[in-house]
């Protein structure tokens, strides 16, 4: 694993790094509706000179009517483009707030991640001291059987301890194994290849959405 912390390495989540682009992309759009609401307009000659264009503002002749019906266009659209700004902003703010609540849930996962495979750890080192007691019961058990001081009964009663404290350790250091794969998961699972993707990710957050269908 990585050497970093693991609010470091869960920016190598998938989820995490759509659920982010998705809130990049709200932001944009929401910047893209609120200048929608302001009138743009480009002083261009269409078969003239921009000179003359100039001089039709001055004088007030249709040139200058039709850029003010222009400009005053985007101010009298009975509140459409301030409902579009509203319902952007709107989807910004919930795709930020399901950003955020998915890094609070990743983050959860990893610190229960963790817990696990420290417990399994802890439970695994005790298993191994058992296992050496046992052994240790084994080998006095033999010893007395062979030199005619315990029956074989106790001999075998602590070769079947043994068997069962391995047989407990296999299982228990199954579980381990089982609890380090969760927590590669939740910290972005294998890391090669979710580098390789996060280099892939497009610079525009509203392109990189689109690609993928994200709303």
């Amino acid at each position: 694993m990585p050497a970093g912390l693991p609010s470091d390495l869960l920016w190598r989540r998938p989820d995490l790094r759509a659920a982010e682009r998705r809130a990049l992309a709200g932001q944009a759009r929401a910047a893209a509706a609120d200048a929608d609401r302001y009138p743009r307009f480009a002083l261009t000659a269409s078969g003239g000179r921009s000179s003359d264009v100039l001089r039709d503002l001055a004088l007030g002749t249709n040139t200058f009517w039709t850029l003010i019906a222009n400009l005053t266009q985007p101010l009298f659209d009975a509140g459409s483009r301030k409902a579009a700004l509203a319902e952007a902003e709107a989807r910004a703010e919930q795709a930020r707030l399901a950003w955020g609540q998915a890094v609070l849930a990743a983050l959860q996962e990893v610190e229960d991640a963790l817990a696990v495979e420290a417990a399994q750890r802890e439970r695994l080192a005790a298993l191994e001291e058992s296992r050496r007691h046992a052994e240790r019961a084994v080998e006095t058990a033999t010893l007395r059987y062979r030199r005619g001081l315990e029956e074989l009964t106790r001999t075998l009663v602590a070769r079947r301890t043994l068997l069962a404290a391995e047989l407990e350790k296999v299982e228990t250091r199954h579980q381990l194994c089982s609890a380090r794969v969760s927590l590669l998961l939740s910290l972005g699972g294998a890391w090669g290849d979710e580098d390789r993707v996060a280099g892939e990710t497009a610079a525009n957050p509203i392109e990189a959405s689109t690609q993928r269908g994200e709303p």
